[in-house]
C-alpha cells in the first residue's frame, strides 16, 4: 500500500499483537481507488517480503496438515480436466478508468 499511495504506517499495541494501519483518507472504492494503484505498484516490481511469503506458506501447510492428518503426505495429484484458455491476464485501463480484466492472445 505504501508503494501505491505513500504515507506512513501507524502502529498501535493491541490485545494479542501489534496492529499496523495505513490511513488512506478520501479513498472509498476498491475498484476505482485501490485496484489501479496497487496494480501499478505490482507491475513496477513490488513484491511481498520473502519472510512474509514463507510465513504464509508455512501457515497454509500447518492448516492443511491439521485438517487432513496423516493423509497430507499420501495425496496424489490427478490430471486436471479443466479446459483453461491460454494467454496472460492483464487489467486494461484504456476504456474505463476502473479497468477491465482481459486475456491477451498467446
Amino acid at each position: 500500500a505504501i508503494a501505491a499511495y505513500g504515507g506512513e504506517i501507524q502502529t498501535a499495541a493491541g490485545d494479542d499483537a501489534t496492529s499496523q494501519t495505513l490511513l488512506l483518507p478520501g479513498l472509498v472504492s476498491r475498484k476505482k481507488d485501490f485496484v489501479p494503484a496497487l496494480t501499478k505498484a505490482v507491475s513496477n516490481g513490488w513484491a511481498p517480503p520473502v519472510e512474509v511469503v514463507l510465513e504464509h506458506a508455512n501457515a497454509v501447510s500447518r492448516d492443511f496438515e491439521k485438517r487432513n492428518g496423516d493423509k497430507a503426505g499420501n495425496m496424489k495429484r490427478s490430471r486436471s480436466m479443466a479446459d483453461v484458455a491460454k494467454g496472460n491476464v492483464v487489467v486494461d485501463y484504456s476504456e474505463e478508468p476502473s479497468g477491465k480484466i482481459v486475456r491477451l492472445a498467446s
